[in-house]
């Protein structure tokens, strides 16, 4: 018995027959099966083609594909040393992580130092 649909005129098929008759049939069906097949597999390496041109192009962008690789741990490293700063209270380590995340573009201010001043003794001797 053959069920299915014609693969001529997509009308459901469920006939009995004689196997060698039905040959015809199925081979027009693996026809078609194998073409769907095929356009696949270009669609799928066509695909694949422009993924990797878009990739050559960026790594040919970037220095080279190890420098991107080191530089994206280091900024990793950073942000964590930076989390780490703020959860300790370490404020020195903190603005210097924010330094060289930013690299120096801003500068730390520093509080300024309040210049010393003598007290002046009440009879107005300084020694």
């Amino acid at each position: 018995m053959l069920q299915g649909k014609n693969p001529q005129t997509g009308l459901d098929v469920q006939e009995w027959g004689c196997s060698i008759a039905w040959i015809p049939l199925l081979l027009v069906e693996n026809s078609r099966q194998t073409m769907q097949v095929q356009a696949a597999t270009e669609s799928f390496r066509n695909e694949m083609v422009d993924s990797n041109r878009a990739m050559e192009g960026l790594l040919q962008k970037s220095d080279t594909a190890s420098n991107l690789m080191r530089n994206t741990t280091t900024i990793f490293n950073l942000l964590s040393k930076q989390q780490r700063a703020v959860m300790e209270g370490d404020k020195s380590l903190a603005d210097k992580t924010i330094g060289q995340l930013s690299n120096n573009n801003i500068k730390i201010k520093k509080k300024a130092k309040k210049p010393a001043t003598k007290k002046v003794k009440k009879n107005g001797n300084n020694s």
